[in-house]
């Protein structure tokens, strides 16, 4: 097993992806808490995109970002798979995983324009066309999972990591946003994969409460 050196906040979404992956693969790693922005963090000088999540393999292979790097890990160790070794099927949990990613993006666009200290600075136009993008994203999942357990297949992909992993972040960041009002079946399977052991040690503290204050 190579020497893994995960860089990386608990507070992002995209670093919490890569740590169920690592978790429900029992990966052994080094978890460096380290914040890009932070002064004399290592992270720009490992990343070029000065950007957590990134692995470091055997003191030299710099992997990012988290889609890349949990693809190698499925690689890695191959079981449980979480990405179909080819085809379509391959086609199809990837593209859960950019639905879940680009949802994502969009909720932390939002936040980050929320952040900007000057008021005047801060684009209503943005946040709203962002904040579509966010409700587009879920409504379009809550019907192609429909009753089903699994975004796809008959167990836990990538795709369904990615997914929750973004629906985490928009219940903690965006509460305003109350998907799960509208989207029961939806809430119901977010729900059901938080209280799996890998989502819930990977869960802070703030995501824990929020969606407890949900139940």
């Amino acid at each position: 097993m190579p020497k893994l050196q995960l860089y990386c906040s608990v507070l992002s979404p995209y670093a919490r992806k890569v740590r169920i992956v690592l978790a429900e693969k029992q990966i052994p790693h080094e978890f460096i808490e380290i914040s890009a922005s932070a002064p004399g963090s290592p992270v720009p000088k490992i990343n070029p995109l000065g950007k957590v999540p990134v692995m470091v393999v055997d003191d030299e292979t710099v992997l990012y970002d988290s889609g890349v790097i949990a693809e190698y890990l499925d690689m890695l160790v191959p079981a449980p798979s979480l990405l179909p070794a080819g085809g379509m099927e391959r086609v199809l949990v990837r593209r859960w995983d950019a639905l879940g990613q680009g949802i994502c993006d969009a909720a932390v666009a939002i936040a980050h324009e929320r952040n900007r200290s000057v008021e005047a600075q801060r684009s209503p136009e943005l946040m709203a066309k962002q904040r579509i993008k966010v409700e587009n994203g879920l409504a379009a999942a809550d019907r192609d999972i429909g009753d089903r357990e699994w975004c796809y297949g008959n167990a836990l992909s990538l795709g369904d990591i990615s997914l929750v992993m973004a629906m985490g972040w928009v219940t903690q960041r965006l509460p305003e946003i109350e998907w799960h009002r509208n989207l029961p079946r939806l809430a119901a399977y977010r729900a059901r994969l938080e209280e799996r052991a890998s989502f819930r040690a990977t869960a802070n503290p703030n995501l824990t409460a929020a969606l407890a204050a949900l139940k």
